[in-house]
């Protein structure tokens, strides 16, 4: 529960009025998460479909390491790109939606097909 507090001066004295708002927040749900198979050397994509109230941040990770955007890696909203997949990039990639009510993590799965 929020409580707003207002004070405000038509003259002399000060006014005070005080009341309740409710606030609903939304926890994070990421839709289910993908298999992308790319060819070595094309660019792969996965994206993370997540809402909540507010919107939740998005992030990466894999194997247990938080993904930032490089050389290789653009993390963009909700998405994250790898150019130029190779085979070691194959694995499992997750994907954590955040907001003020909680989090949700949901995994997805890159394939790289070797020519």
């Amino acid at each position: 529960m929020t409580y707003k507090v207002e004070i405000f001066r038509e003259s002399s004295p000060i006014n005070i009025r005080v009341s309740n708002e409710l606030e609903f927040l939304g926890m994070p749900i990421i839709a289910k998460g993908q298999i992308e198979q790319v060819r070595e050397g094309a660019d792969g994509r996965l994206v993370c479909n997540a809402t909540g109230d507010p919107p939740p941040l998005i992030t990466w990770q894999r194997n247990g390491v938080r993904i930032e955007t490089g050389m290789r890696y653009v993390v963009e909203k909700d998405a994250l790109n790898v150019k130029q997949v190779k085979v070691a990039d194959s694995g499992i990639y997750v994907c954590t939606a955040t907001n003020e009510a909680g989090t949700d993590q949901q995994a997805f799965t890159l394939e790289v097909i070797s020519e």
